[in-house]
């Protein structure tokens, strides 16, 4: 009887190890499907740029998948991880973005190319909060300027976004995806802004001005 007891114990305890080993871990990615970033195309600029690398709260710098819970708690998924560490996940699908919308091409870790300009892009990510079958919001800072041109104005920018999502980790990693499309078309406009315009600012506040004009 004893043994009979032993040996269905050990059965149990078996069989519980199996069920926690059968929960796949999923890894996810922010960068777009190379089909939806040629789908649209945009007038080059006469420039190249660098995205520098993408500053973070200490929270969000995670390889697991970091949510909200209420209004003071967080959770991180065991089983949803990035494919590489956030910051290079946010850094590399913001350079794909900008490049794209600019037609430009990204020189970030290459020599600087000689005869050519280079706008210096840097992003600083004030939070980033993902809601289960809520939201998500992402609020940030960017400085756009030239390297090695003091005489040329640079520029720093700030914007709030959000976007709803529906129930589950794909979901959210997606309503991410859309933020960070988002910030580079912003990003982007502020870019060819500073390049061109006569009198650079950022966009949000020329739409600004444009509102309590109209």
């Amino acid at each position: 009887m004893k043994r009979l007891l032993v040996v269905g114990s050990l059965a149990i305890v078996t069989g519980s190890l199996t069920a926690c080993a059968s929960a796949p871990v999923r890894y996810y990615t922010l960068q777009s499907p190379a089909a939806a970033t040629a789908a649209e195309s945009e007038t080059p600029v006469a420039f190249h740029i660098e995205v520098l690398p993408v500053g973070l709260p200490a929270q969000l710098d995670q390889s697991f998948l970091v949510v909200r819970q209420g209004d003071n708690g967080v959770a991180i998924r065991d089983t949803a991880r990035w494919a590489s560490p956030y910051e290079d996940e946010l850094r590399q699908a913001l350079s794909t973005e900008l490049t794209h919308r600019l037609g430009t091409t990204d020189v970030g870790g290459l020599p600087t190319p000689k005869g050519t300009d280079v706008l210096r892009i840097k992003l600083q990510v004030r939070r980033f909060d993902a809601w289960p079958d809520r939201q998500v919001e992402l609020e940030a800072d960017w400085s756009l300027g030239f390297a090695n041109d003091r005489e040329r104005p640079s520029l720093t920018c700030h914007g709030t976004f959000s976007a709803p999502a529906k129930r589950g980790d794909t979901a959210l990693v997606d309503a991410e995806r859309g933020l960070v499309q988002a910030l580079a078309l912003r990003m982007a406009a502020d870019a060819r802004g500073l390049a061109y315009a006569d009198r650079p600012s950022c966009s949000a506040d020329r739409a600004n001005e444009r509102g309590r004009r109209s």
